[in-house]
């Protein structure tokens, strides 16, 4: 799954569960945006363009609660 996959499988997921979400493109470094889940901010890596890593994924799945089943 792609940065921009992830994001935007975690924006409908925070509609459908009513807490906050936003993405913070200029708050990162290098290739990271922050990202908002709810009470829960990240860094998210840019893949450029692939996948991100799985255990990346899985531990930032993790941190905001997410089970990677509610994403499909």
């Amino acid at each position: 799954m792609t940065r921009d996959e992830l994001i935007r499988r975690l924006r409908r997921l925070a509609r459908e569960r009513g807490v906050a979400f936003h993405v913070i493109a200029s708050r990162g470094k290098g290739g990271h945006w922050t990202v908002q889940f709810g009470n829960v901010r990240l860094p998210i890596p840019q893949a450029r363009g692939r996948d991100l890593a799985t255990g990346t994924l899985h531990t930032i799945l993790r941190q905001f609660g997410v089970d990677r089943e509610e994403l499909e």
